[in-house]
């Protein structure tokens, strides 16, 4: 029992360090470790086929996840009430899914209802419960997906004015629901709405985690790109480039495909090819596809994605080359 405890956290701290194949095997052994152990509906069972359906869907592979919390969310009703907080944790989690897998209508619903569901359970005099206000985070987004925008910014402007004031502006949670409805404004075409708020999540997680945390960094590419829209590409590949080496530089040590890592290179290049510098685009999209051939296998959707933009890339660059004296067109 004890080695199978330290086996799961073992998993789930490699996962973390972006090892995802050493990471899966492991999850995998555990599930079915825990399987012979406890059997397969047992509740602890239920918490490594989570875990398991987690890593799957980190690693961009929701058509499996999607299997095993359809799994873990029967395995939990068969065990509990169904407005457990376990129930409605594993409903979030199958709605999640399936909107990942681009099943956002068939999520909507049950998005709706476990929003529903914990406001009657919880909500009684506490209708800011965190849990609450994840569910109508998770909901907003639904929303988004689905494209009824004005409910969406409507639950993610709500969501942020509750946080600042039930936890303060910096909260992370507070800063969690910022960058929510920055993302919401960037994607519905409102860069210069959107680029004040990324500012501010930037500038409190510089100043309260450091400007090497993984969070400031994350917080400073999601400014850059909005940067990038708002203003130029020219103008923001200085802050794509500070990231790069400062994310190589704090995560690269140890480990040097960490997806942040490799999150970091893929945006500086397509700010490269958005400036006009083909080339040095290029280099950076074919070194992340070596990676992500070496660490995800060649059929990875990562890695197609990669592949599809070296081609791109490429004919940008021939394009971009200069004709040679004999094919230029004779002036009159």
């Amino acid at each position: 029992e004890l080695a199978l405890r330290v086996r799961g956290r073992l998993a789930l701290t490699i996962g973390r360090m972006g090892q995802a194949t050493k990471a899966l095997s492991l999850q995998k052994q555990h599930l079915t470790d825990s399987e012979r152990i406890h059997g397969a509906r047992h509740h602890l069972t239920q918490i490594s086929r989570h875990n398991l359906a987690g890593h799957y869907l980190e690693m961009g592979r929701a058509d499996k996840a999607l299997l095993l919390f359809e799994e873990v969310h029967a395995g939990l009703e068969s065990i509990f009430e169904s407005d457990h907080p376990e129930v409605l944790s594993s409903r979030n989690n199958l709605a999640t899914c399936l909107e990942m897998t681009g099943q956002a209508k068939e999520a909507l619903p049950i998005f709706e209802q476990n929003l529903k569901d914990r406001v009657r359970v919880l909500g009684t005099g506490n209708a800011e419960h965190p849990q609450i206000l994840a569910s109508r985070n998770n909901l907003a987004g639904c929303y988004e997906s689905v494209g009824r925008t004005g409910k969406a910014r409507r639950l993610f402007k709500q969501n942020l004015e509750a946080r600042e004031r039930t936890l303060g502006a910096d909260h992370p949670d507070t800063l969690y629901s910022r960058h929510n409805l920055a993302v919401h404004l960037f994607k519905e075409d409102q860069p210069g709405k959107a680029l004040p708020l990324f500012e501010q999540n930037l500038e409190a997680r510089a100043r309260i985690l450091g400007a090497d945390h993984p969070e400031t960094l994350r917080s400073r590419n999601n400014f850059a790109i909005c940067f990038k829209s708002e203003v130029s590409p020219h103008e923001a590949l200085p802050h794509f480039e500070q990231n790069l080496r400062d994310s190589e530089r704090v995560l690269g040590p140890g480990n040097p495909d960490h997806p942040d890592i490799l999150v970091s290179r893929n945006n500086l290049a397509d700010c490269y090819a958005s400036a006009d510098q083909p080339y040095e685009a290029l280099l950076l999209f074919a070194q992340n596809l070596e990676v992500r051939k070496r660490t995800l296998g060649t059929d990875h959707a990562d890695t197609r994605l990669s592949r599809l933009k070296v081609v791109g890339c490429l004919k940008l660059w021939i394009k971009s080359l200069p004709l040679p004296a004999s094919d230029k067109m004779a002036s009159e």
